[in-house]
């Protein structure tokens, strides 16, 4: 089986050699070092049922003294997001707390946020607004506190111990994007912003309305991964972020004082969302797809005996004769071969879509794999 999959993407037409590599690695990742999907079992599906049937039962059993808030939190999501990559799902484990070095956290600040090139964050917050950049926390991560040369992240530690501060980067190598959910709060500066302006300049700060905003993310964030551990992006790679709380030890206590604030929150219980569209998006192009559709089973077959003698052949065959272009029908049958119980028409959006973009179409040909 290996080798016709093989020698079929090699057959193609209309493929670079480069992403006939890709797909080839890709298949070779998820078949043959046994990474990836699996078969379903249903002995395991039932252990997994009884351990969520507790989980749940555990809800129910609350107390009237759980740090919770029955009325719903109202976000706004971003349905058009860029510099993400995509998983089959994240394991969270951290939450970073970034700011933005700007000169105003005032209402709308968040929504007109622009990123650098190869940054994003997951949530963005301003006075009055929670802006959730990354629209799917479980099955994208974004790129916020990765660092592209360890030099990079020795200058930041230098810089910190000649201040006195001997903890930065104590998390590098341990909290990284995949693993980490980035909070970037809108900060002010008190006076005219120096273009420059070192990020630990002390008229940098940030307002309570925003601090108590983001407070409420990271309550609810704790109560939906529960374990998951408040960090600085200051953290992880050493850069002085948020300033203020990195500046020295006051600065530090400051920040342990938030994450006491954040414990003692009540989170929300759930969130309504505002979809918007990012400003820089470019609107002739197709919005991400919702990554986590790819696995979930297609419900329109009626028992599990026609999934078993359809699957692998009658799902390939409508994909197939779905996606655009020769690349989208090699992802395509790839992700059919993951998953044969997946919706076709799933499947073949997200083929489409990946394959029009340059960008996402390397990064899932990698990440498919859960790595």
């Amino acid at each position: 089986m290996k080798n016709i999959f093989i020698e079929s993407v090699n057959g193609v037409i209309g493929l670079s050699d480069g992403q006939k590599d890709a797909v080839v690695s890709l298949y070779r990742t998820l078949f043959e070092d046994g990474a990836g999907y699996k078969p379903a079992n249903k002995e395991e599906d039932k252990k997994e049922d009884k351990k969520e049937d507790k989980k749940d039962d555990k809800k129910d059993d609350k107390k009237d003294g759980d740090k919770t808030d029955d009325a719903p939190a109202e976000w706004k999501r971003n349905r058009t997001p860029t510099n993400m990559t995509p998983v089959k799902k994240r394991d969270v484990k951290y939450i970073a707390l970034h700011y933005t070095a700007g000169n105003s956290s005032s209402s709308g600040s968040a929504c007109r946020t622009k990123f650098p090139a190869n940054c994003s964050a997951d949530f963005i917050i301003d006075d009055s607004e929670v802006y959730q950049y990354n629209p799917d926390l479980d099955h994208y991560f974004t790129w916020a506190v990765g660092v592209s040369d360890p030099q990079i992240k020795d200058k930041y530690v230098a810089e910190a111990k000649a201040r006195g501060m001997n903890d930065a980067a104590s998390l590098y190598g341990t909290a990284r994007n995949a693993n980490t959910i980035s909070i970037e709060m809108c900060s002010n500066y008190n006076g005219e912003r120096p273009k420059n302006a070192s990020p630990l300049d002390p008229n940098f700060y940030l307002t309570e309305a925003t601090l108590g905003n983001t407070a409420k993310v990271v309550a609810y964030l704790l109560s939906k991964y529960p374990g998951a551990k408040v960090i600085r992006h200051y953290d992880v790679t050493g850069k002085p972020c948020p300033g203020p709380w990195c500046r020295d030890e006051k600065g530090t206590q400051q920040y342990l004082s938030f994450v006491q604030r954040c414990n003692a929150t009540p989170a929300p219980k759930s969130v309504e969302y505002q979809d918007v569209e990012d400003s820089s998006f470019d609107k002739e192009q197709p919005a991400w797809p919702d990554f986590g559709r790819l696995f979930a089973p297609d419900k329109t077959k009626t028992t599990a005996g026609d999934a078993a003698n359809a699957t692998t052949e009658n799902t390939l065959n409508a994909v197939i004769n779905s996606v655009k272009t020769p690349a989208a029908k090699v992802l395509a049958g790839v992700i059919s071969k993951i998953n044969p119980n997946a919706s076709p028409n799933v499947v073949a959006e997200f083929a489409n879509m990946v394959a029009s973009k340059p960008e996402l179409l390397k990064n899932v040909l990698k990440l498919v794999s859960n790595k």
